[in-house]
């Protein structure tokens, strides 16, 4: 949220329009703030200068998502934010909500890399890669990425290599096809061809 001077008074008179604002945000036509996001309410109205949080509640593209969330018949949870489109906004709102205490820690960039193989992969498969792509993708990216992880030592370049390597495995298998060989039948000069031609044109990491 963005710093804004701090007028004299330390901001009594802004701070019942705000504990107001955050109360509309939050509780909306319930009437009440959930019981999960108490904890939230309680961060916002309880900020040493009400008025850069204020401007924020009413600005934000954040803060309207997380208004939309807190609408929401179920609890706010990871997967819920998941299933989202993962820009800033999303973004900002799982880091408060985590910083809240209303989302546990996680691993944001393992997170990002199982994300990727579960929602974004299956789209960019032809049904008969699938038996190839997605053991090399659970069974060698992810439970290294995992076990990484473990030691701390899993990076958001790492996650990024990750996805691109995936990809590239699912270019050559769509190239082969445009060659009519199966993977069983590509050798290597078939291989050598591949990389001549890919040499310069990466795939994306996204």
């Amino acid at each position: 949220m963005p710093e804004t001077r701090r007028p004299s008074g330390g901001g009594r008179c802004a701070r019942r329009p705000l504990a107001d604002r955050v109360n509309d945000l939050l509780a909306g036509d319930r009437g009440a703030v959930p019981a999960q996001l108490e904890a939230l309410a309680g961060v916002f109205t309880g900020a040493e200068n009400p008025y850069p949080v204020l401007s924020w509640l009413h600005r934000s593209q954040a803060a309207h998502l997380l208004a939309h969330l807190a609408g929401h018949d179920s609890p706010i949870s990871h997967e819920l934010l998941d299933n989202l489109p993962q820009n800033a906004p999303t973004r900002h709102v799982r880091g408060l909500l985590i910083t809240a205490g209303v989302l546990p820690r996680r691993h944001e960039h393992l997170a990002h890399l199982e994300h990727w193989i579960t929602h974004t992969m299956p789209a960019l498969l032809a049904p008969h890669h699938t038996p190839v792509i997605r053991p090399f993708a659970e069974w060698h990216a992810w439970r290294d990425a995992r076990r990484r992880t473990a030691r701390n030592r899993y990076s958001v370049s790492a996650a990024k290599a990750d996805v691109t390597e995936i990809r590239t495995a699912i270019a050559f298998l769509t190239w082969l096809d445009s060659r009519q060989t199966s993977l069983a039948d590509a050798d290597r000069p078939l291989f050598e061809r591949w990389m001549t031609e890919h040499r310069t044109a990466p795939a994306s990491g996204n």
